[in-house]
């Protein structure tokens, strides 16, 4: 099957999964795959090649340090703050979901973690160790840590506003944001 073809049939599934036009399912995929491609070094895992790969389940170590370290990223990196019913449980496989209400979008999440991985000095994970996951619809709504997947699932997302994005990533653009904070709080 050529790449065109994929990508078709990608657009196609999340067009009816979702209940949208092509158009828009093309955009939507089109906007989370093109995060991944400022990550060239970067290889996205695909959960519709899992089955093709059989990866073994994670060990009990690997799923603790790969939560430990996603929970210390998302920490720092304040990107959940301020979400509403958090949770986080093992999935029958072995790997990660993480679930909130409101906030951002999954494919969100996902690129602050990459940009805040992609930082050598941050200290909780180090560069090239974090992998972009998505699934067959062609959402970018995981990461990769050390064989584990850790997903995330949010409901009824707001989305980050200019605000919230993550200030470390932008230093060059702190004052942009300020004024949108000023604006936002008169």
């Amino acid at each position: 099957m050529t790449p065109a073809r994929k990508r078709k049939e990608i657009i196609h599934a999340r067009q009816h999964a979702f209940d949208v036009t092509y158009r828009q399912a093309r955009r939507d995929v089109e906007k989370e795959l093109a995060i991944t491609t400022k990550f060239p070094q970067l290889t996205p895992i695909w959960d519709k090649g899992l089955a093709d790969t059989h990866w073994p389940i994670p060990t009990v170590s690997q799923h603790r340090a790969a939560l430990g370290a996603i929970e210390l990223a998302l920490r720092d990196s304040y990107i959940l703050d301020g979400v509403k019913q958090r949770d986080r449980w093992r999935t029958i496989d072995g790997h990660i979901d993480l679930d909130w209400v409101g906030g951002p979008y999954a494919w969100e999440v996902v690129r602050e973690l990459l940009y805040f991985a992609e930082n050598p000095d941050t200290g909780t994970i180090e560069p090239g160790e974090l992998l972009p996951g998505i699934n067959a619809l062609g959402e970018l709504n995981a990461v990769w840590l050390d064989g584990v997947r850790v997903r995330f699932r949010p409901f009824r997302p707001v989305g980050l506003t200019p605000g919230r994005i993550a200030m470390w990533r932008h230093p060059d653009e702190d004052d942009q944001f300020e004024e949108a904070d000023d604006e936002q709080s008169a």
